[in-house]
């Protein structure tokens, strides 16, 4: 695993356990208290400048996706907190130790700077432990979750995010309030985790469209808007499947939606 990917694992899995945890214990205002005045202003100044700067793609909105690892830490430690979330990540001491490394490391791939195969190797082990530990805390509500594989999140070329905060398995459905031309082409990164290891294949498809496949944790689905693909609500299914027997839905194992606008040519 690349660096990059493993240390963007770790802040990404960490985010999904802060919300669903802190939610859940809480309460909705747990990030006013968890992060205070101060914090939540800086928050909202990097989200202000990231819309900025990627006008006018669509970014997200919610400051925690704005927070880095370091944030994210400090929060999960905190002693008022630390109580809520160590039965998803275990003892502390090993999370403190983990996590020190990571600190460590994340800085050099990120200007560049190689890193010796023990350290990567170590960066992908710690981000497939962040992984596994938040994945079964966040099935453990379904125990079909153990089986069968997830969704984490989609991205269209538009900057339209729908990320599974809450362990979420059913379809959704994505209104992305985009209209498109024919002949336009939408690429959609696709990330997705299967609790026992196996390879996930993604499929893409419209009501008319032939479905396009690819295969991976992490995988790039296109969809080029074609003239069959003419009406006000135009759904793209892009569903997951495991290399397993049996699946979720039958044919399947999760599918998210996309809607658009497609136009008729002038």
């Amino acid at each position: 695993m690349d660096p990059i990917e493993a240390i963007a694992i770790i802040e990404n899995d960490l985010r999904l356990l802060v919300h669903a945890t802190l939610s859940r214990e809480v309460g909705p205002g747990w990030a006013d208290e968890a992060f205070g005045e101060a914090m939540l202003t800086q928050l909202q100044a990097r989200a202000d400048e990231e819309a900025r700067r990627r006008r006018p793609a669509a970014v997200s909105t919610d400051p925690l996706q704005y927070t880095h690892l370091g944030e994210l830490r400090r929060v999960i430690e905190k002693a008022a907190y630390w109580p809520h979330f160590l039965g998803a990540l275990g003892e502390k001491k090993t999370f403190t130790v983990y996590m020190d490394a990571v600190m460590d490391y994340r800085n050099a791939p990120a200007h560049s700077r190689t890193l010796l195969q023990y350290e990567k190797d170590l960066l992908t082990g710690i981000a497939g432990w962040v992984r596994t530990r938040v994945t079964i805390s966040r099935s453990s509500r379904d125990a079909n979750q153990e089986y069968y594989p997830l969704i984490e999140k989609i991205t269209d070329s538009f900057g339209t995010e729908w990320t599974n905060e809450n362990g979420k398995t059913d379809h959704s459905i994505v209104s992305t309030g985009i209209a498109l031309h024919v002949g336009q082409e939408v690429v959609f990164s696709c990330s997705g985790w299967d609790p026992q290891g196996r390879e996930l294949k993604w499929s893409i498809a419209t009501f008319i469209s032939p479905s396009m496949e690819a295969v991976g944790a992490e995988a790039d689905l296109q969809w080029v808007v074609a003239g069959t693909d003419v009406r006000d609500h135009q759904y793209v299914d892009i569903s997951v499947t495991s290399s397993g027997e049996y699946h979720r839905y039958g044919s399947h194992d999760q599918r998210v939606s996309f809607e658009y606008r497609v136009l008729p040519p002038l």
